[in-house]
């Protein structure tokens, strides 16, 4: 999908480049949607929305998410490629479609790694632990 989405893009540089003097004469004085805005809604409605590859997508984010807070090396750079593309879209495509599904995944997985941390060690090793959790979070 990143090699798509890059080839997607590249094409939408060069039909807006094409189409520059439309896009700065006819746009504004009719109000309709710039050439860019146009292949960007395009790629959400009928591939980040679609049936087939919306759920997928974020499945597979969630899990590489998953995979790392469990210790596994994942591709970063692939997941920050994907994140970015949906902030591309819109701050509601990427609200919408990873962070409050993501947002509610971390609050279960933290809550129950939590619990079992809490279940069998003091407070002040689950205090460090949560501390460098944040830490691994956050910086790393």
């Amino acid at each position: 999908m990143n090699r798509k989405w890059t080839d997607h893009n590249k094409a939408l540089q060069m039909i807006r480049d094409i189409l520059m003097y439309m896009d700065r004469t006819y746009i504004p004085s009719t109000q309709k949607t710039p050439v860019h805005e146009l292949g960007l809604n395009l790629w959400r409605d009928n591939i980040i929305r679609s049936s087939k590859i919306q759920t997928r997508l974020l499945n597979t984010l969630l899990e590489l998410v998953l995979r790392e807070r469990t210790g596994e090396v994942i591709n970063r750079g692939l997941m920050r490629n994907i994140i970015k593309m949906l902030m591309d879209l819109g701050p509601s495509v990427y609200q919408e479609d990873f962070e409050n599904p993501f947002l509610e995944v971390s609050a279960e997985f933290y809550r129950g790694e939590s619990q079992k941390f809490i279940e069998c060690c003091d407070c002040g090793d689950y205090l460090k632990k949560a501390e460098r959790r944040l830490k691994r979070n956050w910086i790393g």
